[in-house]
């Protein structure tokens, strides 16, 4: 049996040499087909590893909760309620609350305004913050209500063009009130995947912000960091339950890195087949072209056929032999594809400058859904050349 299928695929490769120009046309719809199928499924894993990527880089087990103006929640959504969030959800290694004023800052002759947050020394922490120079303040900046400072790279470029900010003094104003803080940090550039803007916002000790910016018993914010072992999307829904029961569904808002890159990555992914599917059409008519081809080629076979029935030949081996052809154009089809869909995706990362590669789901489903079309397209002429009467056959001019 071994020796029969060698014959048929040492038959399809002279068939296909024999008449170049008609195999070449044939097979231009799967070639497209194929290309822009790996094109697309490539772009699309890289935007979405990318995105991924750029998403996990600080934040991703890290949810926030906004208390909003309602009826209930700035009773219930007060600095205290981090203890009973802690209490109630095995899941949260640590929470911190801060509260943000718009301010203006000024060093020497140069005066920007801000947003100045109060927050926790855990902050650094929970974003993994990388800094220009220096680093964040300390617990102990905190406890003792220090007037010490973080800055973002946008307020270091504005207020200090060229310098190093650290350990200079900036002033902070808020209404009729300033104090002089020295900077301890300046935090690098950072993606807003978060619900932070770090780049143009000033922070200090949460105690300081409360003592010398604004006395408050309300919260801007709660920020969770959910531990290791644990969902953070699957926890964020959990938590939001929660609050539910306890204040109205106006009085928070919660933002989770986690849930958003979820929802991003399926919606992604649904855009991606999307397009896929529409570049799967290119197969469809080259399928089609296929099937055209075999057609032709069994019209010109006739009398072939007739003979290798009439020397014993059964129908299934005629059939075999003609599907095994249509498989062979389409799968030839799809290396060209896959070749042409690589040189693609290279130009695109050279000249969009774009971090594109080629997966191996691509090349995988290229292989695969060319000798599908071969299979599908290759079926019905192969059946037709197998019930042909050797006796017409053999008559046939």
């Amino acid at each position: 049996m071994s020796g029969f299928y060698k014959e048929c695929i040492r038959m399809a490769i002279h068939t296909m040499k024999s008449n170049k120009l008609r195999t070449a046309l044939s097979v231009l719809g799967v070639m497209i087909g194929v290309a822009a199928l790996v094109v697309i499924l490539s772009l699309g894993d890289s935007v979405t590893s990318n995105m991924m990527s750029t998403f996990s880089e600080g934040g991703i087990d890290v949810i926030t909760i906004m208390p909003q103006k309602s009826r209930n929640s700035r009773e219930v959504l007060n600095e205290s309620f981090t203890s009973e969030l802690k209490s109630k959800f095995q899941s949260i290694e640590d929470c911190i609350v801060t509260n943000s004023q718009n301010c203006s800052f000024r060093y020497m002759s140069e005066t920007l305004s801000g947003n100045v947050i109060g927050t926790y020394s855990a902050m650094d922490d929970f974003y993994s913050l990388k800094f220009d120079s220096g680093k964040w303040w300390s617990l102990e900046d905190n406890i003792n209500s220090r007037l010490v400072c973080a800055i973002g790279c946008d307020v270091a470029e504005k207020l200090f063009p060229g310098e190093d900010p650290v350990g200079k003094q900036m002033k902070i104003f808020y209404r009729n009130k300033a104090g002089i803080y020295t900077i301890t940090g300046v935090i690098s550039k950072t993606d807003s995947t978060s619900s932070i803007s770090f780049d143009g916002s000033v922070f200090i000790p949460f105690n300081t912000f409360t003592a010398k910016v604004r006395r408050s018993a309300n919260v801007d914010s709660y920020i969770i960091r959910i531990a290791e072992g644990w969902d953070p999307s699957v926890e964020s829904g959990k938590i939001e339950e929660y609050l539910s029961s306890l204040v109205s569904s106006d009085g928070y808002m919660l933002f989770s890195l986690s849930s958003l890159r979820e929802t991003i990555s399926k919606g992604m992914g649904t855009v991606t087949m999307f397009i896929a599917l529409i570049g799967g059409i290119s197969l469809l008519v080259g399928g089609i072209g296929i099937m055209n081809i075999m057609l032709v080629s069994v019209a010109e076979r006739t009398k072939e056929i007739g003979i290798l029935k009439a020397i014993g030949a059964q129908p299934v081996n005629i059939e075999i032999q003609f599907l095994i052809e249509a498989v062979f154009l389409t799968l030839f089809g799809g290396l060209l594809g896959i070749s042409l869909g690589i040189v693609l995706a290279l130009l695109v990362d050279y000249i969009l400058v774009w971090p594109l590669s080629v997966s191996v789901v691509s090349v995988f489903a290229g292989l695969v859904f060319s000798v599908l079309v071969g299979v599908f397209f290759g079926v019905y002429p192969a059946r037709k050349a197998s019930r042909l009467n050797p006796i017409d056959a053999l008559s046939r001019d």
